[in-house]
């Protein structure tokens, strides 16, 4: 699993980027562990331990797995909205890094 820091090197080859553009990959990522953890929570048996993303807090670097699909549906769902959160053109380059 990729620290965010490494992941924003990946993502934007090397280059530095804006705030906004670090932001939302930031959520991106949210997002994506969020939904892959509530999605592998509702599998499971109700017997177990809780884990740190089940208490309710995920960051971009919580070591928890995600899908690169739920990412990208994410980015695709929010440049979809008539007042997204963050400018069109990060999240396309966003949906284009993904992608490869």
């Amino acid at each position: 699993m990729f620290k965010f820091d490494e992941m924003v090197d990946i993502i934007y080859a090397g280059r530095k980027p804006d705030p906004d553009e670090s932001d939302a990959l930031y959520e991106v990522i949210k997002s994506a562990k969020t939904r892959f953890s509530a999605a592998a929570n509702s599998r499971l048996s109700a017997i177990r331990r809780q884990s740190a993303s089940e208490g309710g807090f995920v960051s971009a670097d919580t070591p928890v797995p995600y899908r690169v699909s739920d990412a990208v549906q994410v980015i695709e769902e929010w440049m979809g909205k008539l007042d997204p959160r963050y400018a069109r053109a990060d999240m396309r380059a966003l949906s284009i890094a993904w992608r490869g």
